[in-house]
């Protein structure tokens, strides 16, 4: 994998550099301030999905799961957890699970939201680490 050197001064592979070039900006979406990432182009583009999703597991080799928040943390966290052979872990939305559940709160840059995770999992919320959701 080559190298090249990013807009923030940082080293990152020609794949990752083309699949961010891949990544269509929407300004003003879903309101008005707001910088919308699509990401469908560059996950539609098989090269440029394995470049993300290596690069991403890279930041948590020794994980035991994966968690995803709906929609586009469900694509990445379970491709990231199958390529490396782990759990998958999917956080919904609030009335989205029938069963018991763990909620978080969450800042978003428009304001905050409520995620959930079943409470039956063989995995405890109390060990998902801040920053590696997905």
């Amino acid at each position: 994998m080559s190298e090249a050197m990013s807009s923030t001064g940082a080293y990152q592979s020609v794949e990752l550099t083309r699949a961010r070039s891949l990544i269509r900006d929407v300004p003003d979406y879903p309101s008005p301030g707001i910088l919308f990432r699509d990401l469908t182009p560059m996950i539609a583009d098989g090269p440029a999905l394995r470049a993300v999703v290596d690069a991403l597991g890279e930041y948590a080799p020794n994980a035991t799961h994966f968690a995803g928040l709906e929609a586009r943390g469900f694509i990445f966290a379970s491709a990231i957890a199958a390529r490396l052979e782990r759990g998958c872990i999917l956080l919904r939305k609030p009335n989205k699970l029938p069963r018991a559940k763990y909620s978080v709160s969450y800042q978003l840059e428009y304001g905050s939201d409520l995620c959930r995770l079943g409470v039956n999992l063989s995995f405890h919320p109390s060990r998902l680490h801040h920053g590696l959701f997905l």
